[in-house]
């Protein structure tokens, strides 16, 4: 096709959707509001996205690491004792492993974890609760 057929083309499409679909170009100057539809962005149908979760906050220790049978996990920057925490182990591959629980208090002293259980590989431990989730690597060797 033409390009000066081309470019009037798609210059009068646009002008007639802005046109006939004003709500599409109110909402898209609106900067400050996250909105989603199927049809497009409609008035009143907004939706503020916040996530009030801390990531990488809790200064994750394992030690020793790499790890032959047994290890210890430690926070140094723990929220709350009380805070009830989940801890999984992952594998590379995105599988969970195992998972169990413990207080801010537990991880603020020193958990001692069994991973003999584990073959040689590179893992993953996940801490979470309500409020943080934190993550650290570590090698397991047998050797």
């Amino acid at each position: 096709m033409n390009s000066c057929i081309t470019y009037p083309f798609l210059f009068g499409i646009i002008t007639i959707l802005s046109l006939a679909f004003p709500q599409i170009i109110k909402a898209q100057s609106n900067n400050d509001v996250f909105i989603m539809s199927s049809v497009g962005g409609l008035v009143n149908m907004s939706k503020n996205c916040e996530v009030n979760i801390k990531f990488n906050t809790l200064s994750i220790q394992l030690y020793p690491n790499p790890v032959v049978a047994k290890t210890n996990l430690k926070i140094l920057n723990p929220p709350s004792i009380n805070e009830n925490f989940k801890i999984s182990i992952w594998g590379v591959d995105g599988f969970k492993i195992t998972s169990g629980k413990a207080t801010g208090q537990d991880l603020f002293q020193g958990l001692p974890l069994d991973l003999s259980m584990l073959l040689d590989g590179t893992y993953f431990i996940q801490i979470e609760s309500g409020k943080y989730t934190d993550a650290i690597k570590f090698i397991k060797n047998n050797n």
